[in-house]
């Protein structure tokens, strides 16, 4: 019997991206993480450890359009007078 050889170690790079792309909702992560992760990692630059803010910053914007949130939106409570 032989044992299934070790699974890669994963790399810096796609720790991080792993981390950010929790910000996504758990159902769309379930259906497309992968994807995105594949796309994450062949977009990036050899010898690449992080992503760029740029690209960090748009995954974390990016999810509120699939939870149906406004960013800087939640727990705000709006009051509208009428003089």
């Amino acid at each position: 019997m032989t044992a299934a050889p070790p699974a890669p170690a994963m790399s810096a790079l796609e720790r991080r991206y792993r981390r950010l792309l929790r910000a996504y909702p758990r159902a769309y992560r379930a259906e497309h993480g992968d994807e995105l992760l594949d796309v994450l990692l062949e977009s990036a630059g050899p010898g690449r450890t992080a992503p760029v803010p740029r690209e960090a910053w748009g995954l974390l914007a990016d999810p509120t359009r699939y939870s149906g949130k406004k960013p800087g939106y939640a727990g705000v409570l709006t009051v509208n007078y009428r003089a």
